[in-house]
């Protein structure tokens, strides 16, 4: 008796298309901040066209000029995660595999344990990081 697994199961499954910043407001639970909890657009408006634009079909690069602490890595973070849940596939999000794999370690993979939605990705073995590609350009 063969059948798919849940992350399988959740990427075919079809759903009614979603722009990544709602996704976030329903999905993302923030770990690392001064203000901890369930991701909220209104805290930080400028964001959600950061997080929708690299969704758009003819949008191929998003380029960020921002000042320190002002919200851009976790609108990235929100990104890799509507990634990982709802557009499974290729993603250049860091500069080298060094900082991929540290940022993967230290705010990725806590992440996903954060949040009931993204932890059913997670294997529960102490490999989960290789089953995430985080690819750089």
């Amino acid at each position: 008796d063969w059948k798919f697994v849940i992350g399988e199961r959740a990427t075919l499954r079809h759903r009614k298309p979603m722009p990544a910043s709602q996704w976030a407001e329903r999905h993302r639970v923030v770990h690392l901040s001064s203000r901890p909890g369930p991701w909220r657009n209104q805290v930080t408006p400028y964001a959600t066209g950061i997080m929708d634009a690299g969704f758009f079909p003819s949008v191929r690069t998003v380029s960020i000029m921002k000042c320190p602490q002002s919200a851009g890595t976790e609108a990235i973070h929100n990104c890799v995660a509507y990634t990982i849940d709802r557009a499974p596939g290729l993603a250049d999000v860091y500069p080298d595999e060094a900082t991929a794999r540290e940022n993967a370690q230290d705010r990725i993979i806590p992440m996903l344990h954060a949040s009931p939605r993204l932890r059913e990705y997670l294997t529960g073995m102490s490999d989960d990081l290789e089953h995430f590609k985080f690819y750089f350009s």
